[in-house]
């Protein structure tokens, strides 16, 4: 944890000095054997409108296979955080929800996100995913069904799609 939160402040330039209206936060969690943290650099106008201008992410994970994919995902997380926090709201009405289609449940739009969103790996870390320790069984000849489940099973971790 220490190690994601140095990483992502040192990449947003935390703790010099900003100009007034202009300030940053963090938020860091682990979920899903991954820890993560991210620094928002934030302004706020005279008038009082709150603007994200840039999100900056570190992630460590473990050993990541595809790191486009990795960044990607990192980063609509970061955006859909965004919308849920500031858009986002179900009110029970009658004892069902308000809001049944998606447009009564906004997303962020392109022109509303940060123009910059910064996603790093931290390399810095020494443990290894619960995974790679693990002594995958070989896949028995009866079935060519059953062994490229056998094999789709065993590689799962691989494909990063719930480390967030």
């Amino acid at each position: 944890m220490k190690t994601v939160l140095s990483l992502a402040t040192e990449r947003a330039g935390w703790g010099r000095s900003r100009p007034r209206g202009e300030g940053q936060g963090f938020a860091i969690t682990h979920t899903n054997n991954a820890y993560v943290a991210i620094v928002a650099d934030v302004t706020v106008s005279r008038a009082g409108a709150l603007a994200i201008t840039r999100l900056t992410a570190a992630v460590d994970c473990g050993t990541i296979i595809n790191l486009s994919s990795a960044e990607a995902q990192v980063q609509g997380a970061m955006l859909d955080g965004i919308s849920a926090a500031w858009f986002q709201k179900i009110l029970i009405e009658r004892g069902a929800a308000g809001q049944t289609n998606f447009d009564e449940y906004p997303m962020l739009r392109m022109n509303q996100s940060p123009p910059v969103v910064e996603v790093s790996s931290s390399s810095r870390s020494l443990r290894r995913p619960d995974w790679a320790s693990r002594d995958f069984p070989r896949p028995r000849r009866r079935s060519a069904t059953r062994s490229l489940r056998r094999r789709a099973n065993a590689f799962a971790p691989c494909q990063l799609r719930t480390w967030i």
